[in-house]
């Protein structure tokens, strides 16, 4: 049966980092095609919404250099852009949201741009209509994304069209001057972290685990507390079917997003969906011990230091029926832990990673999108 200890803990909520910059108009890219080669992936906290974070700011166009026309920037190695739409616009609203992250082939982690180019630039191309509006606020404190972009025109129409051929480019030089390129259209959301604190789990819920022998599904989760980004276990709420709980664990304690009645929320909390196909289109569980992970590990959160946290899963102990939970895996740590009739840890677990061959799945819906 399922079983829990509720702790009620004091919740100290992340901050949001953002900064204003100029979309610019860019070159076409001569291909799409991303060779393999490792890249550095971010360990930053996803960033929430903040009252003060500064308005995107509208953009204005421009022209190619004239270098560029010579010689084409090549692509930016081991890694490919992705842009999707978070929020859709409406006739009474024509304004778009589109968030933008260059990401890691091999582990579709947020590659950590800062850190491996001397200079970057966001552009974009879009047909000539001088009734949109672009405009952006970069993301340095996401764990999935780059930028955020806002796209406005004075009608649903004409944003529509526009948005349909409009492409998106990340420009970086590495140290002796090299410039690279990587570019993408506005497609849909594959694999998406959404904030559910505590309402009903979505059906396209990424399952993680089962409980109470078989009959109960737990999905993958993660909660904001004490400057970290957690992995853990999400389950229906004991006291309400339309109500949701994120449990993880913390310094070798159990910590929970809801109240024992689920009516308030005590820690912020997400919960992995998979928008496009099936789970198995992109994620694979491979088995692990004593603190070790596959080179392709999907981060799921970060610590108060900002190194990444990874979702794994173990056996429930002490039960009849071997089942798993999803939990933890940090740094320097040798077990996964999760929530499950208390704190659990085992030195054998399964880690959740990116599927060989996941990525070229977006790439190709991305190469049969339109160009501007």
């Amino acid at each position: 049966m399922i079983r829990h200890h509720w702790i009620i803990m004091a919740f100290i909520g992340t901050g949001a980092a953002c900064s204003s910059a100029t979309l610019k108009k860019a070159p076409f890219l001569t291909a799409n095609t991303l060779v393999e080669e490792s890249t550095t992936a971010s360990s930053s906290s996803d960033a929430r919404p903040n009252e003060d974070l500064p308005d995107p700011v509208p953009m204005p166009t421009e022209t190619k250099a004239p270098e560029e026309n010579v010689s084409p920037p090549a692509n930016i190695s081991g890694a490919y852009l992705i842009c999707s739409e978070m929020k859709a616009a409406t006739a009474a609203d024509p304004e778009s949201l589109i968030h933008c992250g260059l990401r890691d082939e091999k582990t579709n982690n947020k590659v950590n741009i800062e850190a491996g180019y001397a200079s970057k630039i966001w552009t974009y191309q879009a047909s000539d209509n001088d009734n949109l509006v672009v405009s952006m606020v970069e993301l340095p404190l996401s764990l999935e994304w780059h930028i955020a972009v806002t796209l406005k025109a004075p009608t649903l129409g004409d944003l529509q069209t526009q948005q349909d051929t409009i492409r998106f480019f990340v420009s970086v030089t590495n140290s002796a001057g090299v410039k690279f390129q990587a570019s993408a259209p506005v497609t849909p959301t594959f694999v998406q972290w959404l904030a559910l604190n505590g309402a009903q789990i979505p059906t396209p819920a990424a399952i993680g685990g089962t409980e109470d022998d078989g009959t109960e599904n737990l999905y993958i989760c993660r909660m904001a507390f004490g400057g970290e980004s957690i992995p853990g276990k999400l389950e229906v709420h004991d006291r309400d079917s339309n109500k949701s709980n994120c449990f993880t664990t913390h310094n070798g304690t159990v910590i929970t997003s809801q109240s024992e009645n689920g009516d308030d929320v005590l820690a912020p909390s997400d919960v992995l969906v998979i928008t496009q196909g099936v789970f198995d289109d992109y994620f694979e569980w491979i088995p692990s011990t004593n603190g070790l992970k596959p080179a392709q590990a999907y981060i799921t959160g970060k610590d108060a230091v900002g190194n990444p946290l990874y979702t794994c899963r173990n056996l429930q102990a002490d039960e009849s029926i071997a089942e798993q939970t999803p939990g933890v895996l940090r740094p320097g740590a040798s077990t996964c832990a999760h929530s499950y009739d208390g704190f659990q840890a085992n030195t054998s677990y399964q880690v959740l990673a990116w599927k060989a061959g996941a990525t070229q799945k977006i790439i190709d819906v991305q190469k049969a999108m339109p160009a501007p």
